[in-house]
Protein backbone atom coordinates (compact mmCIF):
# COMPACT_ATOMS: atom_id res chain seq x y z
CA UNK A 1 0.00 0.00 0.00
CA UNK A 2 1.55 3.27 -0.93
CA UNK A 3 -1.61 5.20 0.12
CA UNK A 4 -2.48 3.60 3.47
CA UNK A 5 -5.67 5.74 4.59
CA UNK A 6 -6.66 5.64 1.06
CA UNK A 7 -6.35 1.83 0.71
CA UNK A 8 -8.06 1.42 3.67
CA UNK A 9 -11.17 3.42 2.69
CA UNK A 10 -11.78 1.78 -0.74
CA UNK A 11 -11.83 -1.83 1.09
CA UNK A 12 -14.21 -0.31 3.16
CA UNK A 13 -15.86 0.78 0.66
CA UNK A 14 -16.53 -3.06 -0.33
CA UNK A 15 -17.84 -3.98 3.15
CA UNK A 16 -21.41 -4.46 3.00
CA UNK A 17 -23.73 -3.21 5.74
CA UNK A 18 -23.37 -5.56 8.97
CA UNK A 19 -19.91 -7.20 7.14
CA UNK A 20 -16.73 -7.36 8.26
CA UNK A 21 -13.42 -6.96 7.32
CA UNK A 22 -10.38 -8.45 8.87
CA UNK A 23 -6.60 -6.31 8.25
CA UNK A 24 -3.77 -8.22 9.62
CA UNK A 25 -0.67 -5.86 9.07
CA UNK A 26 3.16 -6.46 10.38
CA UNK A 27 3.55 -4.35 13.85
CA UNK A 28 6.48 -2.16 13.27
CA UNK A 29 8.56 -2.96 16.86
CA UNK A 30 8.46 -6.62 16.47
CA UNK A 31 8.58 -7.60 12.53
CA UNK A 32 10.81 -4.14 11.19
CA UNK A 33 12.51 -3.93 14.64
CA UNK A 34 12.98 -0.15 14.26
CA UNK A 35 14.90 -0.43 11.07
CA UNK A 36 13.36 1.60 8.33
CA UNK A 37 13.48 1.16 5.25
CA UNK A 38 12.76 -2.51 5.72
CA UNK A 39 15.16 -4.84 6.02
CA UNK A 40 13.24 -7.84 5.86
CA UNK A 41 10.50 -6.85 3.06
CA UNK A 42 11.48 -4.12 0.77
CA UNK A 43 7.94 -3.81 -0.91
CA UNK A 44 6.69 -2.16 2.35
CA UNK A 45 6.10 1.48 2.21
CA UNK A 46 4.21 2.01 5.87
CA UNK A 47 5.20 0.57 9.35
CA UNK A 48 2.12 -0.57 11.28
CA UNK A 49 1.39 0.58 15.11
CA UNK A 50 -1.72 -0.22 17.62
CA UNK A 51 -2.97 2.79 19.71
CA UNK A 52 0.62 4.31 20.35
CA UNK A 53 0.63 7.65 19.74
CA UNK A 54 4.57 7.78 18.82
CA UNK A 55 6.95 6.02 16.67
CA UNK A 56 10.53 5.72 15.92
CA UNK A 57 9.14 5.48 11.94
CA UNK A 58 8.94 7.97 9.33
CA UNK A 59 6.13 6.60 7.80
CA UNK A 60 4.04 4.97 10.78
CA UNK A 61 0.13 4.78 11.11
CA UNK A 62 -1.69 3.46 14.13
CA UNK A 63 -4.43 0.94 12.50
CA UNK A 64 -6.69 1.34 15.27
CA UNK A 65 -7.31 4.99 14.73
CA UNK A 66 -7.20 4.60 11.21
CA UNK A 67 -9.88 1.56 10.94
CA UNK A 68 -12.03 3.26 13.54
CA UNK A 69 -12.11 6.44 11.71
CA UNK A 70 -13.70 4.95 8.76
CA UNK A 71 -17.66 5.61 8.56
CA UNK A 72 -19.72 3.44 10.36
CA UNK A 73 -17.36 1.37 11.79
CA UNK A 74 -17.75 -0.70 14.79
CA UNK A 75 -14.35 -2.40 16.15
CA UNK A 76 -14.75 -5.84 17.31
CA UNK A 77 -11.37 -6.96 18.35
CA UNK A 78 -7.50 -5.38 17.55
CA UNK A 79 -4.77 -7.25 19.43
CA UNK A 80 -0.80 -8.02 18.81
CA UNK A 81 -0.40 -11.22 17.42
CA UNK A 82 3.23 -12.54 18.67
CA UNK A 83 2.76 -16.31 19.32
CA UNK A 84 6.14 -17.97 19.60
CA UNK A 85 7.95 -14.47 19.57
CA UNK A 86 11.62 -14.49 21.37
CA UNK A 87 11.40 -10.55 23.24
CA UNK A 88 15.09 -11.70 24.44
CA UNK A 89 15.84 -11.47 20.65
CA UNK A 90 14.33 -8.26 19.45
CA UNK A 91 16.70 -6.26 18.53
CA UNK A 92 19.79 -8.36 17.91
CA UNK A 93 21.96 -9.03 15.84
CA UNK A 94 23.47 -12.04 14.74
CA UNK A 95 26.78 -13.60 13.17
CA UNK A 96 26.14 -15.74 9.40
CA UNK A 97 26.88 -18.66 12.12
CA UNK A 98 24.41 -17.45 14.70
CA UNK A 99 21.48 -17.08 12.00
CA UNK A 100 22.59 -20.70 10.94
CA UNK A 101 22.54 -21.95 14.68
CA UNK A 102 19.29 -19.99 15.52
CA UNK A 103 17.68 -21.60 12.08
CA UNK A 104 18.52 -25.01 12.96
CA UNK A 105 16.53 -24.94 15.45
CA UNK A 106 13.04 -25.75 13.36
CA UNK A 107 14.97 -28.11 10.94
CA UNK A 108 13.78 -31.69 10.29
CA UNK A 109 17.44 -32.78 10.49
CA UNK A 110 16.99 -34.60 14.48
CA UNK A 111 21.10 -33.97 14.29
CA UNK A 112 21.33 -30.33 13.66
CA UNK A 113 18.39 -29.67 15.49
CA UNK A 114 20.01 -31.73 18.62
CA UNK A 115 23.11 -30.00 18.12
CA UNK A 116 21.33 -26.59 17.64
CA UNK A 117 19.32 -26.92 20.80
CA UNK A 118 22.96 -27.01 22.82
CA UNK A 119 24.81 -24.48 21.01
CA UNK A 120 21.58 -22.00 20.71
CA UNK A 121 20.69 -22.10 24.68
CA UNK A 122 24.53 -21.53 25.37
CA UNK A 123 24.46 -18.59 22.32
CA UNK A 124 21.29 -17.58 23.57
CA UNK A 125 22.03 -16.86 27.37
CA UNK A 126 25.45 -15.97 27.66
CA UNK A 127 26.01 -14.41 24.41
CA UNK A 128 22.83 -12.79 22.12
CA UNK A 129 20.97 -11.52 25.08
CA UNK A 130 23.88 -9.56 26.64
CA UNK A 131 25.37 -8.65 23.39
CA UNK A 132 25.63 -5.15 21.85
CA UNK A 133 26.96 -6.19 18.78
CA UNK A 134 26.20 -3.26 15.91
CA UNK A 135 27.14 -5.62 12.72
CA UNK A 136 25.54 -8.59 11.42
CA UNK A 137 21.96 -8.92 11.15
CA UNK A 138 19.06 -8.83 12.73
CA UNK A 139 16.84 -11.75 13.11
CA UNK A 140 13.21 -12.25 11.44
CA UNK A 141 11.89 -14.47 13.97
CA UNK A 142 8.97 -14.81 10.99
CA UNK A 143 10.51 -16.56 8.65
CA UNK A 144 10.30 -20.03 11.03
CA UNK A 145 6.75 -19.68 13.64
CA UNK A 146 6.59 -16.32 15.09
CA UNK A 147 4.01 -13.94 14.33
CA UNK A 148 4.85 -10.27 14.67
CA UNK A 149 1.91 -8.94 13.28
CA UNK A 150 -1.58 -6.71 14.18
CA UNK A 151 -4.91 -7.84 13.25
CA UNK A 152 -8.00 -5.82 14.03
CA UNK A 153 -11.44 -6.91 12.98
CA UNK A 154 -13.84 -4.00 11.91
CA UNK A 155 -18.09 -4.44 11.50
CA UNK A 156 -19.73 -1.97 8.93
CA UNK A 157 -22.84 -1.19 11.05
CA UNK A 158 -25.80 -0.95 9.60
CA UNK A 159 -27.87 1.63 11.65
CA UNK A 160 -27.01 4.02 8.82
CA UNK A 161 -29.12 2.97 6.21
Amino acid sequence: MKDVPLALSQWWELVKPDGYMVIVVPHEDLFEQKIWPSVFAGGHHATFRLKTKESWSPVSYDIYELINNLPYSEIVSAEVQDANYDYSLLGKRLSPIGRKIYKWRRSKNIIKRKISEFVYNFFHNVFWIKSKRKTGNPIDQTTWNALAQIQVVAKKQINHY
